[in-house]
């Protein structure tokens, strides 16, 4: 699956998806509960059904956010986030919806923080492209707790 989102500019470009108010029962068993996240990020998706050429940004965090079951999720972090804002994505991890997370140019993040994704078992894709405090070993760990997720740092 690629990352190949479409930029809808500062406004939420579908507003079928995502951000608090819409309706949809959400696939990670939260029964429609918004998701506080507060990690500094842009949300995108596309539906369930669609091509990854589909991505759309459909929100920003901090804020609450609903998983819906007709899409899947992509997050694309700050570039200023650390591992102590990791904490905070661990409890993403039962959102079934959430397939790709970018962590590119997060220079801070650490293998401390990486342990924090290993809950994160719906990942398909993972970037951790300029991390540079990231070391083989940090990757290799994760890579064994989530064995369907292509780990790109390059």
């Amino acid at each position: 699956m690629s990352w190949a989102p479409r930029d809808g500019g500062e406004q939420d470009s579908d507003s079928s998806a995502g951000p608090v108010g819409n309706t949809g029962t959400p696939a990670d068993g939260s029964g429609g509960r918004a998701r506080a996240v507060s990690v500094a990020g842009t949300w995108y998706s596309f539906p369930a059904t669609g091509t990854a050429v589909d991505w759309v940004r459909v929100g920003s965090a901090p804020g609450a956010f609903t998983f819906r079951p007709d899409r899947v999720y992509g997050f694309h972090a700050h570039a200023a986030v650390t591992d102590a804002d990791l904490e905070e994505v661990r409890a993403l991890a039962g959102a079934t919806t959430l397939v790709i997370l970018v962590l590119g140019d997060c220079g801070a993040v650490t293998d401390a923080g990486l342990l924090c994704l290993k809950g994160l078992t719906s990942l398909h894709a993972l970037d951790l492209t300029n991390c540079r405090h990231i070391t083989d070993a940090g990757i290799a760990a994760l890579a064994a707790a989530l064995p369907g997720c292509e780990i790109t740092t390059e």
